[in-house]
């Protein structure tokens, strides 16, 4: 292959942008798979299950060429511009990194159908806005309004997950308050809960698959399970931040990406191939120097119990198969989402991968099971959400078409 493979239409690159939005909605399945692997070595497996996609495509598809060749146009790489985009590059794969490593704790301690819509949903918002300021493909009288359907859908995630755990608080009261009389007929003494009951404070659950991402193996604390299942119950306030942030760096690498191919201007521009490899390089680069600081509960919420990173290479082999396929499948998510970008246009592209939601909060609903036992208000809730999320990926490819 001379040159590197692209979408040569629009409605292939629909279809590729769509692959995007199945694999983003996707491979954090792995993480839930692996929950009985330390986070540390998952997220190592996943960062070289990354960078080894990019570089095999990189070879393969990518033609190996680094920088777009135009006619009648002469850089040097040592040119300001060329520099500036090889940086803005690497600079998309250090945030996506910080962003993702949120996104993965959100999902353990609030579950995978609320972390997703409230994360991603955000950077479906304000990443569309700022990818579509660098590159202004599409109509943007469709563009914002499939954004709005968006926020919609997160609004709606959100009831959602309030409508639940006021469910759950009140299923957990009358259960209490049936205990409570049960003892009282049979002349025991009133049961004191850690908070006591006595004061008028008793002790409230979480829903289950929310506090501890929809983990119910029983496992003992130690064994690469969440903080929250370990004993470590986190407040709704401090989940819903960890989301909002995750999606507010998320949305930071987008733009980044598109202006390191950008081709208007000065400079060399790199091809969609040759910005993911270094992108993907700085995640692997970065990773080390993140899950130390998340390890001890620096900068980054702490993750299960600490371990010792040396002792990676220790774990047998089965243990490093999750996180490889994850790294994988997102890998190849996010290369179907950036090569979609060149033909359809970044911000078009980068919209409707980020609708992944849908397809994660089905794999919560259908598999884990993260919403079994609901109220029809939480179930009419998602539905909505459904709704909103398919409208928006419906009209954004309209008004690019």
């Amino acid at each position: 292959m001379d040159e590197p493979w692209v979408p040569d239409n629009f409605g292939l690159g629909v279809g590729v942008a769509c692959i995007s939005l199945i694999c983003w909605g996707t491979w954090s399945n792995t993480a839930k798979a692996a929950e009985h692997i330390p986070f540390a070595y998952y997220y190592y497996d996943f960062s070289l299950g990354v960078f080894a996609a990019a570089a095999i495509a990189f070879a393969t598809l990518g033609a190996r060429k680094l920088y777009v060749e135009e006619a009648g146009k002469h850089y040097t790489l040592h040119d300001n511009m060329t520099l500036y985009r090889l940086l803005a590059a690497i600079g998309a794969g250090a945030l996506f990194n910080v962003a993702n490593l949120l996104l993965v704790v959100a999902i353990k301690i609030a579950g995978l159908s609320v972390a997703f819509p409230i994360a991603i949903g955000t950077a479906l918002v304000l990443g569309t806005v700022l990818t579509y300021l660098i590159d202004e493909a599409g109509r943007p009288e469709y563009l914002f309004p499939g954004v709005g359907l968006g926020l919609l859908a997160i609004i709606a995630m959100s009831l959602a997950h309030r409508q639940k755990d006021m469910d759950a608080r009140h299923s957990h009261s009358i259960n209490q308050g049936r205990g409570q009389s049960a003892r009282e007929q049979g002349g025991g003494p009133p049961r004191v809960t850690e908070k006591s009951s006595l004061l008028g404070n008793p002790t409230t659950p979480i829903a289950p698959g929310v506090a501890d991402g929809g983990n119910h193996s029983g496992g003992a604390p130690g064994d690469g399970q969440s903080d929250a299942s370990a004993g470590v119950e986190r407040s709704t306030t401090f989940k819903l931040v960890v989301c909002i942030v995750s999606g507010l760096l998320m949305s930071s690498w987008s733009p980044l990406a598109a202006y390191s191919r950008d081709t208007k201007g000065g400079g060399l521009a790199l091809t969609t191939y040759g910005s993911f490899l270094f992108y993907t390089a700085a995640v692997v680069v970065t990773s080390p120097v993140l899950l130390a600081l998340q390890n001890n509960g620096i900068l980054l919420p702490q993750v299960g119990p600490q371990v010792r990173l040396a002792s990676y290479v220790c774990r047998p082999l089965s243990e490093h198969g999750w996180g490889l396929l994850g790294g994988i499948i997102w890998s190849v998510g996010t290369l179907a989402n950036l090569l979609s970008g060149d033909e359809i246009g970044y911000a078009i592209g980068y919209a409707i991968g980020q609708s992944a939601p849908m397809v994660a909060t089905l794999w919560g609903l259908l598999y884990y099971r993260e919403f079994k036992g609901c109220s029809g208000a939480v179930m009419r809730y998602l539905a909505a959400m459904f709704l909103f999320y398919g409208g928006a990926v419906g009209i954004i490819a309209y008004g690019g078409s």
